[in-house]
């Protein structure tokens, strides 16, 4: 139950971010997440991190202290009007 959890909030994020950040050049967000996840192979431990986007390499980043912790490619697209929340989503 708890992989499922984290797939969903990491979809969550990636969508998220890809709708937030779609107008943007590089942009950064700060997240927690209440749950360990993976990402590409590498554990993210539950807790507070950036999340650095670059819209022209497609590299979604999960930085915690100055540290890349790990790294997803991702993609980006523009919405009809502006996110009201954030919301994340993960997928297996």
């Amino acid at each position: 139950m708890k992989t499922i959890l984290n797939r969903i909030a990491f979809a969550l994020l990636v969508a998220s971010l890809a709708s937030v950040l779609a107008f943007a050049k590089g942009k950064t967000e700060t997240v927690n997440f209440p749950t360990d996840i993976k990402v590409n192979g590498t554990l993210v431990k539950q807790g507070v991190y950036d999340l650095k986007f670059d819209d022209k390499t497609g590299e979604l980043s999960i930085v915690k202290n100055g540290k890349v912790i790990a790294r997803a490619t991702t993609t980006s697209a523009k919405r009809d009007r502006k996110a009201q929340t954030l919301e994340l989503k993960s997928t297996s």
